[in-house]
């Protein structure tokens, strides 16, 4: 039997995107915690390189919806990179799947699976948050 997640693996990337026609690393968390876990985040509007404008959405979102960061991640936790080097904001989520190592991430490929002992992962993590449930 397929575990629910496996229904996004391949998804195409879209920047905004909110539904199965096109996600992105924001998108995919919305959908995921809705159908999932039966979580509404609140969505919002960004614009492409946002993080390289000096903008901090992913923090503020996260920190308003509740989200409390976290040293040991467990499944569903939210998981930001800073996919940006040159740059101490994050600017890429990605939700984890079977812990603490494999991700479920909208790349520019599509939906996938990351691994986060792969050293171009690994090296980006920001941290890890979990959603505090009131």
């Amino acid at each position: 039997m397929a575990k629910k997640h496996e229904k996004y693996l391949g998804v195409p990337f879209k920047h905004l995107g909110r539904d199965m026609s096109g996600l992105d690393c924001y998108g995919l968390p919305l959908m995921y915690y809705k159908d999932i876990l039966g979580v509404d985040l609140k969505d919002w509007w960004y614009e492409q390189d946002w993080s390289k404008k000096g903008k901090n959405y992913f923090l503020e979102r996260y920190e308003g919806e509740n989200f409390e960061r976290v040293d040991s991640p467990q499944k569903h936790d939210i998981v930001l990179f800073k996919m940006d080097i040159k740059s101490e904001i994050p600017n890429h989520a990605g939700i984890v799947i079977t812990p603490p190592h494999v991700v479920l991430s909208a790349e520019r490929s599509g939906v996938t699976y990351i691994d986060l002992r792969n050293n171009v992962f690994k090296r980006r993590v920001y941290g890890f948050y979990r959603l505090c449930q009131n």
